[in-house]
């Protein structure tokens, strides 16, 4: 009991094969959904930054076009009419905090300017700004020209400059500078990084609660398996197995191999266990008498040569009995082990048959032994040969033990699509009808007196049974009182390979064609 608290124990702290499953797929879910998250990131990310780059792009030129009609350096007056902007008064600078894009700009490029992150500034070819978009003063840092990313005040923001030449003189006359601050740019993809959180959150809590309950599902027959297991272990007589799964997949297979490997212990247990109980009981007898034996020369044989002679006799043909008997029960729990040492012996039954009817007549010359065979001279069935050779010796024996008046046995044999048909009759007593349904059980014997006198233990015809049953074949007999007993044995027929072509043969051909040739 404190074993099984402690095992239970054990199993508690474990983690479970679901939770590492939903945390397994938890962090592929996640890692699959990040990497296409930064993928998408940065996708959005450039195409909203070339869209950026492209209204700057379109602004710088859209206003050097204006602008480039003049002939020399660029004033407020000459810049103002082009751009339809008036002075704002007491300042140098034209600006336009409440100007109306819409009335000023007819361009649709140039409308862009109205966008509150874009300020748009023009210069004199000295660098003194002359006029800005917004009321903000731009500095002009760079007069090399280009687009370009800027870092400022913790946001980064894309600057354009262009030197403005004549389209008279070709002279430079002044620059344009465009700042675009990205506010939508920078909304958008702060939009997008909540929206990728938020969803690779969801994913990864429903991916791996669904992780959870699909390995939680597929898990039930190995949860089984385990609980069956610990059964087991605790009662190996259960008859306990695991529900057959209809899905054909590896766990219906595996539940299947399961269930056929508990069935196979269970039939070694009960073969051990039937085994020990068997000879203990049929042991019992020969022990007693070899006792007895033992007790009657203790006090009289010593000194009585007839008693010693009897006792003595007595006790060989109670330790020969002893031998046979645990000799055919040795055969009958080797029977059980057929299906995994013998499932792919033949023999060709023919011969043997002609090999067992010489022995029994060699053997019996007093019998009359017929043997009728419609077989073909190779035909295979699918049985050790030496099993076979066992169940005809068990049954041929028993005809001629109880063949007392007519001494007279047939053999046949014939084959059908599937099987071999064997008959073995004598023409001896009989068996009674109601002996018939138990001659193949473990010691049981007709007549139990007479079978002893004849040195039967009662296993022949149950070892018999047990190897044909094995091989898939079967055993069945017909008997009237007084008139004999016919056996009837079908063996499988031997699944016959296909025989590859011998290369040996080909080069015969060849050669035979070139020698005709």
């Amino acid at each position: 009991m404190e074993d099984q608290e402690n095992q239970q124990r054990n199993r508690s702290l474990k983690t479970s094969l679901k939770a590492k499953w939903a945390f397994g797929m938890s962090l592929i879910i996640l890692g699959t959904l990040v990497i296409f998250s930064f993928v998408i990131y940065y996708t959005v990310q450039n195409v909203l930054i070339g869209q950026e780059r492209t209204t700057v792009q379109e602004t710088l030129t859209a206003v050097d076009r204006r602008l480039s009609s003049v002939e020399t350096n660029l004033t407020i007056s000459k810049v103002l009419p082009r751009l339809n902007i008036e002075t704002v008064h007491n300042s140098n600078i034209a600006t336009s905090p409440d100007w109306d894009q819409t009335d000023v700009f007819q361009d649709s490029v140039i409308q862009k300017l109205s966008r509150n992150d874009i300020n748009m500034g023009v210069y004199n070819a000295q660098g003194t700004q002359l006029f800005t978009s917004k009321a903000t003063s731009l500095p002009l840092d760079d007069r090399t020209g280009g687009i370009w990313s800027k870092k400022t005040d913790h946001t980064t923001v894309l600057v354009g400059v262009r030197a403005v030449q004549s389209a008279e003189t070709h002279k430079k006359i002044g620059y344009i500078q465009v700042v675009n601050g990205m506010q939508g740019f920078h909304s958008n993809m702060a939009r997008l990084r909540l929206f990728m959180l938020i969803f690779t959150v969801i994913g990864v809590l429903v991916g791996g609660f669904a992780a959870f309950l699909i390995i939680r599902h597929f898990l039930v027959p190995i949860k089984k398996m385990s609980d069956a297991i610990q059964v087991v272990k605790v009662e190996p007589n259960t008859t306990m197995r695991i529900p057959e799964l209809s899905s054909g997949d590896e766990l219906s297979e595996l539940t299947s191999e399961f269930n056929h490997m508990l069935d196979k212990t269970q039939r070694f247990v009960d073969a051990q266990s039937s085994f020990v109980t068997d000879v203990s009981h049929e042991l019992r007898t020969p022990v007693a008498v070899l006792e007895g034996h033992l007790q009657l020369l203790n006090r009289w044989g010593k000194d009585d040569p007839e008693v010693l002679d009897e006792s003595l006799k007595a006790s060989l043909q109670e330790l020969q009995r002893m031998k046979y008997l645990i000799q055919e029960m040795l055969d009958l729990s080797k029977a059980d082990q057929i299906e995994e040492l013998y499932a792919h012996e033949t023999t060709e039954v023919s011969g043997l048959l002609k090999e067992i009817y010489n022995n029994f007549k060699m053997i019996h010359p007093d019998f009359s032994i017929v043997l009728d065979l419609d077989l073909e001279d190779e035909t295979y069935v699918q049985i050790y040969r030496n099993h076979l050779e066992q169940v005809l010796i068990i049954l041929m024996d028993n005809a001629v033990k109880y063949s007392e008046k007519r001494k007279e046995i047939h053999m046949s044999a014939s084959k059908d699509s599937r099987f071999v048909n064997i008959a073995i009759q004598d023409f001896g007593a009989g068996i009674p009808e109601a002996d018939r349904k138990n001659i193949f059980d473990r010691f049981y014997r007709v007549d139990k007196a007479r079978s002893r006198d004849k040195g039967g233990n009662g296993l022949g015809l149950s070892i018999a049974k047990k190897l044909i049953e094995s091989y898939h074949g079967e055993i069945t007999v017909e008997s009237s009182v007084g008139s004999g007993s016919i056996f009837r044995i079908d063996v499988p027929l031997a699944i016959q390979k296909e025989e590859a072509p011998d290369p040996d043969d080909d080069n015969d051909a060849t050669s035979t064609d070139d020698t005709n040739d």
